[in-house]
C-alpha cells in the first residue's frame, strides 16, 4: 500500500487531459440513500395521522425512554437491571435511526424471554409496565421495520456495496413491505406499513428511471436483470446496456483510428491505397451488421455466463460501464465515519499538525488493518 497525495495526481492527470481536450468531472451528486430512507423511517412515521397507531407508538415510546433515562441516570438503576435482566438495554441515540430500531427489538427480546423479570423490574424502579396490547404493536414494529433496518446495514457499509445496490435493495425492500399487506398478524401496523411504502414512492421512485443507476445496477453480476420483474422494463434495460456499449466502443474505436491515422501521417509508405479504402467502404454495410452481432453477443454473454465481479475482466467494455456508474456510494455513512476519525486524530494535544501529517495519519488509522495483515 502506497500513500499519494490527491493534489499530485489531480495536477499530473490535469496536464495530460488538457492535452487531450478532456474534462475531469465528478460523479453526480446524490442524496444519501440511507439519510432519506432513516427520514421514511423517522419523520414520515411521525406523520401517520391513524388514531390507533399514533397513541400506541407515543404511549410506548414514551414508556420505553423512561426505562432508557433510568438506565442512563445513574450507576445504581443499571446495577438493579443487570441483577435482573443479566444484562443492560441497548439505548437509541438521535444521530441514527437503526439504534432506535436495535433498542426496541432488544425490549422485545426481553419481552419473550425475561416477561416476569422485566415486570419485576419496572415494579422496582417505580414505572408502569407494558400493556397487552402495547406488547402486541412492539412486535408487530419490530417485523414491519427489519426490512428497513436490513436494507439501511447493506446501503451504509463502505465495503463490496457500490451504487448498484440501490435499485435492487429498493425493490426487494419494497417487496418485503407489500407482503405485509396482506398478513392477517399485522393488525396494528397497517397504517405504519401503507405510510413506509407511499414515502418510499415519493422519494425514491425517480431513482428507478435513472439511467445511470440502471446501468450502475445491470453491469453488476449478482444483479443484472434479476431485480426487474416486467418483460418491457427487462427488454428496455438490455436495450439501454446495448446502447452503452456501443457508444464506449464506438469512442475507443475512434481513439485507435485516430492513432493509427496520426501513425500513418507519419510515413508516406504505410497505409491502404486508395483503392483499398473504397473496396473497405463499399463492403461497410455487411461488415457493420458483422459487427453489431458481435456486440449482442458479448452483452449476451455477460448477461448468460458472467455471475462475479472477478469474471468481469472477459468483459472489457462493460467493466468499464461498472467502473464509471459504480466509483460511488450510496451513502455517506463511510465519510462520516471518516469525519469521526479525523476528530479522534485531531485533538487539543495536535493542534499544530501539518495539513500532510493529519492525512497520513488518517490515511493510516483507517487502513490499519491491512497494516495488520502485513
Amino acid at each position: 500500500m502506497v500513500y499519494f497525495e490527491i493534489g499530485e495526481i489531480l495536477n499530473d492527470h490535469s496536464g495530460d487531459t488538457l492535452l487531450r481536450n478532456e474534462n475531469l468531472t465528478l460523479p453526480v451528486h446524490r442524496r444519501c440513500a440511507c439519510h432519506l430512507l432513516s427520514l421514511v423511517s423517522k419523520t414520515d412515521v411521525q406523520k401517520i395521522q391513524d388514531y390507533l397507531f399514533e397513541q400506541l407508538r407515543s404511549t410506548v415510546f414514551e414508556k420505553l425512554q423512561k426505562i432508557w433515562n433510568k438506565q442512563n441516570s445513574s450507576s445504581l438503576n443499571s446495577d438493579i437491571i443487570v441483577r435482573h435482566l443479566g444484562k443492560l438495554f441497548v439505548v437509541r441515540n438521535e444521530t441514527r435511526w437503526n439504534s432506535e430500531y436495535n433498542a426496541v427489538s432488544c425490549f422485545v427480546r426481553l419481552l419473550k424471554k425475561k416477561n416476569r423479570a422485566l415486570k419485576k423490574l419496572f415494579e422496582e424502579l417505580k414505572l408502569d409496565f407494558i400493556t397487552p396490547n402495547e406488547e402486541q404493536f412492539l412486535k408487530e414494529y419490530v417485523v414491519v421495520m427489519k426490512p428497513m433496518c436490513d436494507s439501511l446495514d447493506i446501503l451504509q457499509a463502505d465495503k463490496h456495496v457500490g451504487m448498484g445496490y440501490l435499485l435492487p435493495t429498493l425493490t426487494v425492500l419494497r417487496k418485503k413491505l407489500m407482503s405485509f399487506t396482506d398478513d392477517t398478524s399485522i393488525t396494528l401496523c397497517q397504517a405504519l406499513v401503507n405510510s413506509l411504502l407511499d414515502a418510499i414512492h415519493f422519494r425514491f421512485d425517480k431513482m428507478f428511471t435513472d439511467n445511470e443507476l440502471r446501468l450502475a445496477t445491470i453491469t453488476n453480476p449478482m444483479f443484472k436483470l434479476s431485480w426487474l420483474e416486467k418483460d418491457e422494463d427487462i427488454e428496455r434495460a438490455k436495450s439501454l446496456l446495448t446502447c452503452e456499449y456501443n457508444r464506449l466502443k464506438g469512442i475507443a474505436q475512434e481513439a485507435s483510428s485516430s492513432d493509427e491515422s496520426s501513425d500513418c501521417s507519419s510515413s508516406s509508405l504505410s497505409g491502404p491505397s486508395p483503392i483499398k479504402r473504397r473496396k473497405k467502404n463499399f463492403f461497410a454495410s455487411i461488415t457493420k451488421k458483422r459487427r453489431n452481432k458481435r456486440c449482442d453477443d458479448e452483452v449476451d454473454n455477460y448477461l448468460n455466463l458472467c455471475d462475479s465481479l472477478d469474471k468481469l475482466c472477459d468483459y472489457p467494455i462493460i467493466q468499464q460501464i461498472y467502473k464509471r456508474y459504480n466509483v460511488t456510494l450510496p451513502s455517506s455513512a463511510s465519510v462520516e465515519r471518516l469525519f469521526s476519525q479525523g476528530g479522534l486524530i485531531y485533538s487539543a494535544r495536535r493542534m499544530k499538525m501539518t495539513d500532510i501529517h493529519f492525512e497520513m495519519l488518517l490515511f493510516l488509522k483507517v487502513n490499519n488493518k491491512t497494516f495488520k495483515d502485513w
